[in-house]
């Protein structure tokens, strides 16, 4: 079944805002070499293990998109990308799978994908192709690169705000810990999710929310994801915890901003210390996950 709600949001991402550019820029080596790496470890949420040739078809699409996007390619932003080709492709592997299967007349999933094959299959689906990448290139400008600009600026301040927040809760994040959960909020909660359906209503709400959303679903969710718990059966009312933070997290913001500036530059610069870091162990761990 359709997600409505998720499609009815996705539909305001699918066209060219004017001032984006959209044009295809070509990627150096080193950028194609973390591109491969990462789709190579990605894993399509509902998709099982026996489904190989629907994987690898994902994968391919995957891949080729990404390497097309007019924006950099930042590590672990094909778990992002992930959601949407799944949502678009899915169904066609379907078809793909049947004709390819038809022409080899193979039995199993085991089937291989030809690049000529490929290629044909990939041309007739053009049109849904290029609305994909818009749709990528969209999320990431308005959703992800907001987050990461400036030496991950706008993501330092809203962090502290989450220690805040946390605060009032009598939860005393010890220095950096918060910053752990980086891997959680910058792939939008995909790796903690355990259907696709579940990564639907988490984007719905990131997508159609400010930038900001993603670390009042880390203050919903951080009971489970400390405990490293899965995110399961995610609430159709999510979107009403989302809310209810919303006005706390400003008013928290504002008076970090107005009344402690000196706290926030401190902080800022400790926390920038930290970053790279912490980034770096979050990646160290997804490719020791990938390679288990």
């Amino acid at each position: 079944m359709e997600n409505t709600k998720f499609a009815d949001i996705l539909k305001s991402y699918e066209s060219k805002v004017e001032g984006t550019s959209y044009e295809i820029i070509k990627k150096d080596a080193d950028e194609i070499s973390l591109i491969n790496n990462d789709v190579d470890r990605t894993y399509f949420l509902s998709v099982n293990k026996n489904e190989k040739f629907k994987k690898n078809f994902l994968i391919r699409i995957l891949r080729d998109l990404l390497n097309e996007i007019p924006v950099p390619y930042i590590q672990g932003m094909s778990e992002i990308c992930a959601v949407f080709v799944f949502y678009y492709f899915a169904p066609d592997s379907g078809k793909f799978y049947a004709h390819v299967k038809k022409e080899t007349e193979e039995k199993t999933e085991n089937v291989e994908i030809d690049d000529e094959t490929y290629k044909k299959v990939k041309k007739s689906l053009k049109d849904k192709y290029e609305k994909v990448r818009i749709v990528i290139t969209n999320v990431i400008i308005r959703k992800y690169e907001p987050l990461i600009k400036d030496n991950f600026k706008l993501y330092k301040e809203y962090n502290l705000v989450f220690d805040a927040m946390m605060k009032r809760r009598g939860i005393k994040l010890k220095d950096y810990e918060s910053l752990s959960y980086m891997a959680s909020v910058l792939t939008f909660f995909y790796r903690n999710v355990t259907c696709m359906e579940d990564a639907y209503k988490i984007y719905e709400i990131i997508l159609s929310c400010p930038p900001s959303t993603p670390f009042l679903l880390l203050v919903v969710y951080y009971d489970t994801i400390s405990n490293k718990k899965n995110i399961e059966s995610v609430d159709d009312n999510l979107y009403k915890s989302v809310i209810a933070l919303e006005d706390e997290f400003m008013k928290i913001l504002d008076e970090i901003k107005s009344g402690k500036k000196c706290f926030l530059k401190k902080h800022a610069v400790l926390i920038g210390g930290a970053i790279g870091f912490i980034a770096a162990v979050a990646a160290y761990k997804y490719n020791k996950r990938s390679d288990e």
